[in-house]
């Protein structure tokens, strides 16, 4: 009988005992302001401002100032080097985006922008090999289109024709489609009088 009433008792002090407040999702803290932004990141950002107005020296000024700081900052070195490749620094352009590319390697908008500078060098294998890495990590369409143009480089022409094949087939309408309906026109007469 004691066994029941303590079980009773325990029962009853269950019932009674206050139970934690139910918390109400909140809403995640707000940015901080862009005057708490740290020093490195608030150099970052007007890199990216000056860069947006054509300022172009300074916005690399900044950048490397933001790079010597923290040299793995995978962003500042993309930015960099397509700075660099806007003002026609290839090699810089180059240097830098490979360093986004060690950091950050399975970006594709990085690999794109290496395999560009690649192919402003005229390193047609190394491009094509950014090209290829780009489009698959995420298929991009620009990737696939100078996949094409590097392959023509390359002297490979039936896998030029394929790359501008499946370009054709991703996106027919726009102006890169029509350009890849171009170069298709082309290298088809080019084969044919091989």
């Amino acid at each position: 009988m004691r066994r029941l009433v303590l079980i009773l008792v325990a029962l009853v002090l269950a019932g009674c005992t206050p139970k934690p407040p139910v918390r109400e999702r909140s809403e995640p803290p707000p940015p901080p302001p862009a005057e708490e932004a740290s020093p490195l990141a608030a150099r970052v950002n007007e890199a990216l401002r000056l860069a947006g107005e054509g300022a172009y020296p300074e916005a690399i000024l900044q950048l490397q100032k933001a790079l010597d700081e923290d040299p793995r900052l995978a962003e500042a070195w993309y930015n960099l080097g397509v700075l660099y490749r806007r003002i026609g620094q290839s090699l810089d352009a180059e240097n830098s985006l490979a360093r986004a590319v060690k950091l950050e390697g399975g970006r594709g908008d990085y690999l794109y922008a290496h395999g560009a500078a690649l192919y402003d060098l005229e390193l047609w294998k190394d491009a094509q090999r950014q090209f290829e890495r780009s489009f698959r990590a995420d298929g991009n369409l620009r990737a696939l289109f100078s996949l094409g143009q590097t392959l023509e480089r390359r002297g490979k022409l039936e896998k030029a024709l394929g790359a501008y094949r499946e370009y054709l087939r991703r996106d027919p309408d726009s102006v890169w489609g029509r350009r890849a309906a171009e170069r298709l026109e082309e290298l088809a007469v080019s084969l044919d009088r091989r």
